[in-house]
């Protein structure tokens, strides 16, 4: 009977798509669902869906209040200001996820209690990486459409909470230090050598005096591109020349296996 099925709610903070269309990707997944399988449950809307950071905040701090707090929480990043003269910004992280992420640690709570996916076209590995470690449980690009959205809600909905990983890279690994892993952030941002020193020095990373953290972040450069040089020789592909190459570098390095959160996500 359709008045015992179980509704898994789902709260949305996006502005691309409206309540009516989220509605109607619910039901053709429901529909989906009943062509393999006699479904017990289906999704539904939590509310009208939040267009503005401000508002998928206020949500979820008034689903917290009333101990009523969604299954599931889409997330895009793109969220509007509001106000007379709103923008689209990048606001899902720093305005929403972990504003509410401190709320819920301020009452005493170890992790979030919806379970956040990150859906959004300013996904990045280094983006989804930046949300999972702001208590956030997956994220996907908006190269993932949305039926196929749907099918992954509902494995994450039944997982423990299993999370993003940054597993779409190409083997080998390139394997770094900690220093050289320091540097790559940096390195991503495309900053001058004596900008980057200066950060990492006001930042803890580097103890040494201007002069010499510019000639330590230079040596780290090298010797990640020294070892990026070593993968691109074996498959016979062309190699970084010269002493430039921070973002291709960092780049390269994602690309073979490593993460971090990008600087306008640091905390």
């Amino acid at each position: 009977m359709v008045l015992d099925m179980q509704k898994v709610t789902v709260l949305v903070i996006e502005d691309n798509n409206d309540s009516e269309t989220w509605d109607g990707w619910f039901q053709r997944d429901f529909e989906r669902r009943s062509e393999r399988e006699h479904p017990e449950r289906r999704f539904v809307r939590y509310g009208d869906v939040c267009k503005s950071a401000r508002g998928g905040y206020q949500k979820l701090l008034e689903s917290l209040n009333d101990d009523l707090v969604p299954d599931l929480t889409i997330i895009d990043e793109m969220l509007e200001t509001g106000g007379v003269y709103s923008a689209r910004e990048p606001l899902g992280v720093k305005k929403v996820l972990r504003p509410f992420r401190d709320e819920c640690r301020a009452r005493g709570l170890s992790s979030i209690p919806t379970k956040c996916v990150l859906w959004s076209q300013r996904y990045t590995p280094g983006l989804a990486h930046a949300f999972v470690m702001s208590g956030g449980t997956h994220a996907f690009g908006r190269d993932i459409p949305s039926d196929e959205l749907l099918e992954h809600l509902w494995a994450i909905h039944d997982s423990d909470r299993g999370t993003w990983i940054h597993s779409d890279w190409t083997p080998p690994r390139l394997q770094l230090s900690d220093d050289q892993l320091a540097v790559l952030p940096y390195l991503e941002a495309d900053l001058a050598t004596h900008e980057i020193a200066a950060r990492m020095i006001v930042a803890g990373e580097i103890s040494k005096g201007p002069v010499g953290a510019q000639d330590w972040v230079n040596e780290k450069r090298r010797q990640i591109r020294d070892k990026a040089n070593k993968i691109l020789a074996a498959s016979s592909r062309p190699l970084f020349q010269g002493s430039g190459h921070s973002s291709s570098l960092a780049k390269f390095a994602m690309e073979h296996g490593n993460i971090w959160i990008p600087l306008e996500y640091r905390e």
